[in-house]
């Protein structure tokens, strides 16, 4: 639990700049199955230069970063209090950074934290298990477009020439971070590529390191 949150962290901002191999795959073969000059062509291509781009310059691959959604294993006797500070500290130097857009706004006031950090914002869902020694963390950045189509009613779209919050294209990116709670040992972060983002482990009583 001593690198924490550097790993939620690491967590946060792969699962925002980084997709894995086989989706950048996808993407430069459907680009080339698009006839060179096309508006579709095109288009594949910008995408697969700005997902390069987001993942060697640690900058976020949507415009919209969405609404960063925990979900959270965690043995009995874990403490939640302490976690969901480090999580939440995570969250506002993530967006400092830049690699999370600022996209908590009161929705009375209108007025945008900074931060990300709002009532109910960031979402938190925590559950106990019994026969697990390990804290696992899966991320879910929720794109706003993404939350208002899925859904059985959704807003109303505005005019054209004038903005709204909701386009009809967005994204929905996930990661997932475990680690080990030991009572000893040596830190060790094996990683793999699951979903749209990345895995990592850490021995919670070691110093802690990424290889992520």
């Amino acid at each position: 639990m001593e690198r924490f949150k550097e790993s939620i962290l690491t967590l946060v901002t792969d699962t925002s700049t980084n997709l894995p191999p086989d989706i950048r795959k996808a993407i430069v073969r459907a680009s080339k199955t698009e006839k060179p000059g096309t508006r579709s062509s095109l288009a594949l291509e910008t995408i697969a230069t700005n997902i390069d781009m987001a993942c060697d310059f640690t900058g976020p691959i949507c415009q919209d970063t969405g609404m960063p959604t925990f979900y959270i294993h965690t043995p009995v006797g874990a403490n939640q209090i302490r976690m969901k500070k480090d999580i939440l500290d995570a969250v506002v130097e993530a967006t400092k950074a830049g690699t999370l857009r600022e996209n908590s706004v009161d929705s009375l006031t209108g007025k945008n934290s900074g931060n990300n950090l709002g009532p109910g914002t960031p979402v938190f869902h925590w559950e106990q298990w019994e026969n697990e020694n390990e804290i696992e963390v899966k991320l879910i950045l929720k794109g706003g477009g993404c939350e208002n189509k899925n859904i059985q009613y959704s807003l109303p779209e505005k005019p054209v020439g004038t903005s709204t919050a909701y386009g009809n294209v967005s994204s929905t990116r996930c990661g997932r971070l475990r680690d080990t709670v030991a009572r000893s040992g040596h830190s060790a972060f094996p990683s793999e590529e699951i979903g749209r983002a990345g895995t990592s482990r850490q021995n919670s009583n070691s110093s802690g390191r990424s290889t992520m």
